[in-house]
């Protein structure tokens, strides 16, 4: 998932130190952490919200909204992926109905639509929201690590954990070294799949938990 890879992207550059791989976040629902030896306290936390989330699609300004009546400060990330393998993703692991498929994308892309042209982030106290980061899954398998550094610049994570500036000034921005990613492009798989005994067999296992599942559209 393009959407599940940004969320625990942002979330290893907030904290590159390796985490106990049992405790290991998939980057599905929400992630929080406070950074270490912090007076007062800091906490970062990561918010995945998929277009549609199981049978009906979220209100992230909503979300946002209720975020910055407590005091948080934000920023939307908006997760962008080549539309017909997102198509064909979804087809084959989440709604098996072409039709239904093709509407709930096109919900899901006048949605982001809209969100790329509010204000991505802020708080609840007047200061200046910044414009929502646009993040690319085909651009992130070309450019690689230049991409995740653009990235971390982008949500000021180029720094201690936390998202600190050293005090230096410097940049500790390491993203082959800190992160430790093996980032393997999944357009292919979903390029290549077909009607195999094998994969029909594998899917429909899968599919016996959604074949009844509601369109996200008339929730």
């Amino acid at each position: 998932s393009g959407s599940k890879l940004l969320a625990t992207l942002i979330q290893r550059l907030a904290f590159p130190a390796p985490e106990d791989p049992a405790r290991a976040w998939s980057g599905h629902g929400v992630y929080v952490r406070c950074a270490p030896n912090r007076s007062p306290t800091r906490c970062f936390g990561v918010m995945h919200l998929s277009l549609p989330y199981d049978d009906c699609f979220p209100d992230p300004a909503a979300e946002l909204a209720a975020l910055h009546a407590h005091g948080y400060r934000t920023r939307l990330v908006l997760a962008l992926r080549d539309r017909s393998i997102s198509l064909r993703g979804k087809v084959l692991g989440h709604q098996r109905d072409k039709t239904t498929a093709r509407i709930e994308q096109e919900i899901g892309t006048t949605l982001l639509a809209s969100l790329a042209t509010r204000d991505g982030g802020g708080r609840n106290d007047g200061e200046d929201a910044p414009a929502p980061l646009l993040f690319s899954y085909e651009s992130l398998m070309v450019l690689r690590g230049t991409y995740i550094e653009r990235l971390a610049r982008g949500l000021n994570l180029t720094g201690t954990p936390g998202g600190d500036r050293r005090d230096d000034g410097g940049d500790a921005f390491d993203p082959d070294g800190a992160l430790d990613l093996h980032l393997r492009d999944g357009n292919p798989k979903w390029m290549t799949v077909g009607p195999t005994l094998k994969s029909w067999s594998v899917r429909f296992v899968r599919r016996l938990g959604f074949l009844a599942r509601t369109p996200a559209f008339t929730t």
